[in-house]
């Protein structure tokens, strides 16, 4: 798999490891894991760049997968040339030589991690066959993703299903996302600051996420299918701060508009979950409070430094 060493990487290595398979985790040399510094004797971990198709190819050879999860996805948003140029090419690019690399294999299913930033704004449960019109250069970088899977798999019968998914949250997330840094300002007393009042978004836990892309690693019938995965709920940040202070039994501090909002930031954000019904036979289990209340009890007992 790809993306090993990310959030949602992390989460599906240790379910994969659980589970007695054999995991070749991909992971782009040089990138800090401290995600995975307890799992170095039970997985195999390969040092590859997908953006060199001839590291993609080494790495394919290496691993001769059954079962191939793309989920390397880079953060932020770029505001230079150089940052955008690279964020095409560690996405759509290294997609392309992953999949060129594959050409050929025994290869079962491709599960490739898209994302709801590319879906634009809507003010009803996001479909996946709505026209994409995402707001953000990554939202652009990973539908250029989401198409070329389809397009392979539509012309080529390469293996591949898209899972769109939306805010995940959970354990080994990275500190300055809004679930982490609520936890954070929860626990310690320091003030939140929050983006101006009103944007929602459909924040679905990460087991559950990983449950999903485990499904659909053996579902028949998906290649070439979108599916999103997302909890088909929408949360204010402000609801989200008002139920972690119930779980966590204490009042947060918040600074309303403190935090520069961005261009992904809508007033709506909600699955439509009837394809993930029925195609993965999947609905998401947790709540937003039980899987706040397992985030907050996560960060109180596991201290885990993140890069």
């Amino acid at each position: 798999m790809t993306g090993a060493a990310g959030f949602i990487g992390a989460n599906l290595v240790r379910e994969l490891v659980a589970r007695k398979a054999r995991v070749f985790a991909l992971v782009r040399p040089a990138t800090a894991r401290p995600r995975l510094a307890a799992l170095e004797d039970r997985i195999d971990t390969l040092d590859a760049d997908l953006e060199d198709p001839l590291a993609a190819g080494r790495a394919v050879v290496t691993a001769r997968p059954d079962y191939v999860i793309h989920a390397a996805a880079p953060g932020g948003h770029p505001r230079t040339p150089a940052e955008r140029r690279r964020m095409l090419a560690s996405t759509l690019l290294a997609t392309e030589n992953l999949i060129t690399a594959l050409a050929g294999t025994r290869l079962a299913r491709f599960v490739h991690t898209g994302s709801s930033t590319e879906y634009g704004p809507r003010d009803v449960p996001h479909v996946e066959d709505e026209s994409a019109a995402p707001l953000t250069l990554r939202g652009v970088a990973k539908l250029g993703s989401t198409l070329l899977c389809r397009q392979r798999a539509l012309t080529e019968g390469f293996p591949a299903v898209t899972l769109r998914i939306f805010s995940a949250y959970g354990p080994w997330e990275s500190p300055g996302r809004i679930v982490p840094a609520a936890v954070h300002a929860a626990l310690s007393g320091a003030e939140l600051s929050l983006t101006r009042a009103g944007i929602r978004r459909d924040f679905v836990y990460v087991t559950d996420v990983v449950e999903a892309i485990l499904r659909a690693l053996t579902a028949g019938g998906v290649e070439g299918e979108i599916v999103n995965v997302g909890r088909g709920e929408e949360t204010t940040n402000e609801e989200l701060v008002a139920i972690l202070e119930e779980v966590v039994g204490c009042r947060i501090r918040v600074r309303p508009g403190a935090f520069p909002s961005r261009p992904g930031d809508v007033p709506h954000a909600k699955a439509d979950l009837a394809k993930a019904t029925r195609l993965l036979g999947w609905c998401p289990p947790t709540s937003l409070r039980e899987g706040l209340a397992r985030t907050a009890e996560w960060w109180r007992t596991a201290r885990a430094e993140i890069a």
